[in-house]
């Protein structure tokens, strides 16, 4: 997740490939980054604003993939504008 002049971004590249290291430089405003899962963006939206979990479905340790039992990685929310 980055945060930069008031707009939330997210980069969602947690499905189906093999999990690769992030790179050591990270974005400005860069907020979480989420190494090893396989995850996905859960976005619920009302008229109270946007929630968004991350949450985390395997994790790759030491080559071996694990099921992590729908770990939240990260969550925020939006408020309306």
């Amino acid at each position: 997740r980055i945060a930069r002049d008031g707009i939330v971004y997210l980069v969602v590249g947690g499905g189906g490939a093999t999990p690769r290291p992030l790179a050591e430089e990270h974005v400005d405003g860069s907020i979480v980054a989420a190494e090893g899962h396989h995850f996905y963006a859960r976005v619920t939206t009302s008229v109270e604003g946007i929630s968004v979990d991350i949450v985390s479905i395997a994790e790759q340790v030491d080559g071996v993939l694990s099921r992590t039992a729908d770990l939240l990685i990260d969550a925020f929310r939006i408020p309306p504008s």
